[in-house]
């Protein structure tokens, strides 16, 4: 069965009409804005023919959602420039994210011609502003999918500078054109859209390969496996050396990684496998990663990441669901992780139902059709 097979079950089923026409805009912060767009976009029929643009990686995109996509390597917005995980350099920050602006605002006509020449029937972004407005000039419908925007996450580095201000006041303008604004779990207050629904979560559920690892790394059957994930800066902070004391533990990484780390092929593992087949996750807590932990019930173990808006929300979302434990920042990077995975272990959390990605993509069909 190839991917495209695969993928079929997730999708809403053909419509015999003229085939849906989307125009998706991703931001490539991070992985999870296109980790969660491929979801929605395979959950769309099979006859949508879907534009993305994106500095994500397009074969991760076609390859998560399981079909062909047009992408066009383009960047509409910058999230947080950082030199680790656990700061923002907040000056580049906005020398960046308002160049980018800038340069997305002189396309604006052009983005419009591209809209009407490809007879878009919708747009969507997760979460570049500026195609909304572009969406608004092209008199079709939009939606934006997001459980934050840039407001929120600039506005506490904003107060006090008033260019800075003015910047996100332009892009509060920008949001309020969406038709339509769906919030998947987690999520900021963000009075700047007119009319919004919340949805599920979006995330994937794992198949539990837990024999074939321990094979794999040829680990006894009694062997705790740990995810360790912290995302594309890797574990430059962490104290590793303090992690070889738990020797009834397996750590696993689908990074680069040093002992005592164990590295998987993430073209033989996916993450959502290895997610549903450990005991714990240890990981910062970011949207694709908890999600994922709350879908196949498995305990996360996290630090705090204040400078990030969007860290509040994912906080309270874990206590409501009571799979996570919060270590301070300073037992994190020192690897003082013993009671918590103790903690950890005796966790029997639910997993919690995260089919938003199908309820979206019927938002966009419903929207779409009534143009």
């Amino acid at each position: 069965m190839d991917i495209q097979d695969a993928a079929s079950s997730r999708r809403l089923k053909c419509d015999k009409s003229r085939a849906l026409r989307v125009a998706y805009y991703i931001s490539s912060h991070g992985f999870g804005h296109a980790t969660r767009a491929a979801q929605i976009i395979a959950a769309l029929p099979c006859q949508a023919t879907v534009h993305v643009k994106t500095m994500a990686s397009a074969d991760f995109l076609r390859r998560e959602s399981g079909r062909e996509l047009r992408v066009t390597a383009k960047a509409y917005d910058f999230g947080a420039w950082q030199a680790s995980n656990m700061e923002i350099d907040w000056r580049r920050t906005f020398e960046v994210a308002m160049a980018i602006h800038a340069e997305s605002l002189e396309r604006l006509d052009e983005e419009v011609d591209f809209l009407r020449r490809e007879q878009i029937d919708i747009v969507v972004c997760d979460i570049p502003p500026t195609p909304l407005v572009a969406a608004k000039m092209a008199q079709i419908p939009s939606v934006c999918v997001a459980n934050f925007t840039w407001v929120e996450v600039f506005r506490r580095a904003a107060q006090g500078h008033r260019r800075r201000e003015h910047f996100l006041r332009e892009l509060a303008h920008e949001y309020s054109t969406a038709s339509l604004l769906l919030r998947p779990g987690f999520a900021l207050r963000m009075p700047q859209f007119r009319v919004w629904y919340d949805v599920s979560p979006i995330a994937r559920l794992g198949r539990n390969r837990r024999g074939e690892l321990l094979r794999e790394l040829e680990l006894s059957p009694s062997t705790r496996l740990v995810l360790t994930y912290l995302g594309k800066w890797g574990f430059g902070e962490l104290q590793l050396e303090r992690a070889k004391r738990f020797t009834d533990v397996a750590f696993l990484s689908f990074d680069s990684c040093a002992p005592p780390l164990l590295q998987l092929n993430g073209a033989q593992w996916k993450f959502e496998d290895v997610v549903a087949s450990v005991d714990v996750v240890i990981a910062k807590p970011g949207y694709g990663t908890l999600s994922e932990c709350m879908a196949n019930g498995v305990p996360v173990i996290y630090y705090p990441r204040c400078e990030f808006s969007e860290y509040y929300a994912l906080r309270r979302g874990m206590d409501l669901w009571g799979g996570g434990i919060r270590l301070t920042t300073r037992d994190f990077v020192k690897c003082r992780w013993q009671k918590a995975l103790e903690r950890a272990y005796e966790l029997r959390p639910k997993p919690v139902v995260c089919n938003g990605a199908m309820e979206i993509a019927e938002w966009i069909v419903k929207l779409a059709r009534k143009r």
